[in-house]
């Protein structure tokens, strides 16, 4: 009885931290940090910045673990997300010295399972609902700049106008998508489907709320990252359920709750518009057939200058290279048959390739990548598997990989289950979670980390 009456307290007083936030210059400050890497100029490094903010503007939070670091070693929490961090990152480095392969530069010293403790640091404690607001604002003014992109049909403004952001059609939504303030249309997908992920627990008022939910579906048809279509969907589909769950005890009270309404309107909106003949026909890209072959040149490794990370990615292999006759991949083929994936369907069998040779180490836990020459440009692109999931096992094999899932489930406090559930959903259909520290990876790990559920701030009984 103690124990839950303490787990209660802690409860209440982070939802009390959460939505009082902190001061907004602070939070103004964290989100450009947090978004800086996905500019066009950015670089990944600068997301490094978070964690010495954190220790800054909280420190009167983190003076007691500070100040008596050998109590916080032996506590509870650091026996749930401390000691088996650091066994992971041993194995994984064992993995690495082991099965890694040649050290040939100096990037081969960095690897992804480096930043996990940093990862859950900044989780932690990031998000409050200013830092949701603050973050939603950012996005409606990327959109709106998104609108000028695509008024002036070129997808960018940032870059150098050229053939590949000068939008040529716009028949087709996938044709005219707009870059944002990001390198390609992918990135403003990505922070438009988070920003639909704070919406409901940022504490907007009625009209507010609905005028926001407009500009992010506005930018959601800019960017239009088919799986942030889908997974929106999902997303609001999913709340609704949660939240019956979560108070079927008092179902007639929910019921009648504005809350309650507005999500279910807004899921309505969303599966409407995901539902129409003209969504349809730009989620299957007006019907196009898609190309298994990624390039039919005949050229030779050997010749091609690459740097570091080029060589220490392996060649993509084609069709005719692909053991195709396995269960596995006739399996995955003739549930792909129908469906566009964008040239997934090669990329993904490669990976599925390479784990049925590699099952137990992977590579080293090193970032599995493949390279393919660029038939136009005839440079190398490198290029990783739009699915977490076959990154993070080919990257780890499947026993490491088993132990991390793992350790997710052991810091997961059992809420947030649409959040979480809506973001491993689009982490199979894109590079998503495990890039070792990103943007996805921080919301996901905070909401995972979160002992209440966020969803529910916005509904008051």
């Amino acid at each position: 009885m103690e124990g839950k009456t303490i787990e209660k307290l802690e409860e209440q007083a982070y939802e009390q931290q959460f939505i009082k936030g902190r001061p907004w210059w602070q939070e103004i400050v964290l989100v450009c940090a947090l978004v800086a890497p996905n500019f066009v100029f950015g670089n990944e490094y600068l997301l490094l910045v978070l964690p010495f903010l954190l220790l800054y503007f909280d420190y009167a939070f983190w003076k007691p673990f500070l100040s008596n670091p050998r109590q916080t070693l032996v506590s509870k929490g650091a026996l749930r997300y401390f000691w088996p961090v650091i066994l992971f990152v041993f194995l994984a480095l064992m993995n690495k010295i082991i099965n890694g392969g040649e050290i040939s530069c100096l990037k081969d010293y960095y690897a992804a399972f480096y930043l996990i403790p940093v990862l859950l640091f900044t989780g932690n404690r990031l998000f409050t609902q200013r830092t949701y607001v603050v973050f939603i604002a950012f996005v409606l003014i990327e959109t709106a700049f998104g609108v000028i992109q695509y008024l002036t049909n070129d997808r960018s403004l940032l870059l150098p106008l050229t053939e590949e952001t000068h939008i040529q059609s716009k028949a087709l939504l996938y044709d005219s998508r707009v870059y944002g303030f990001g390198v390609n249309s992918s990135v403003f997908a990505l922070h438009v489907f988070i920003a639909f992920l704070f919406l409901l627990a940022a504490g907007f008022k009625r009209l507010t709320y609905w005028l926001v939910f407009a500009g992010l579906i506005g930018g959601m048809i800019l960017s239009f990252g088919r799986a942030v279509v889908v997974m929106s969907v999902l997303f609001f589909t999913l709340t609704f359920m949660q939240l019956l769950w979560n108070n079927r005890k008092e179902l007639k009270q929910v019921i009648g709750h504005r809350y309650f309404l507005r999500v279910v309107l807004s899921a309505v909106l969303l599966i409407g518009l995901f539902v129409s003949p003209w969504m349809q026909d730009n989620l299957a890209r007006g019907g196009k057939t898609e190309q298994l072959e990624y390039n039919d040149l005949a050229f030779s490794w050997d010749t091609i200058p690459m740097s570091c990370s080029e060589q220490h990615a392996l060649p993509l292999k084609e069709p005719s290279q692909l053991d195709t006759t396995t269960t596995l991949s006739r399996n995955f083929l003739e549930l792909t048959k129908r469906i566009n994936t964008s040239g997934r369907k090669l990329i993904w069998l490669n990976y599925v390739d390479y784990l049925s040779e590699h099952p137990w180490t992977g590579n080293g836990s090193n970032k599995l990548q493949f390279r393919a020459l660029d038939p136009k440009t005839r440079k190398v692109n490198l290029i990783h598997a739009h699915n977490s999931f076959f990154v993070f096992f080919g990257s780890h094999g499947f026993i490491l990989g088993a132990l991390y899932l793992l350790l997710l489930l052991v810091w997961w406090q059992r809420k947030n289950t649409a959040i979480i559930g809506v973001i491993l959903a689009y982490s199979l259909l894109q590079y998503g979670i495990f890039w070792g520290f990103s943007l996805m990876d921080i919301v996901f790990m905070a909401a995972l980390m979160a002992p209440i559920n966020l969803l529910n701030i916005g509904y008051k009984r």
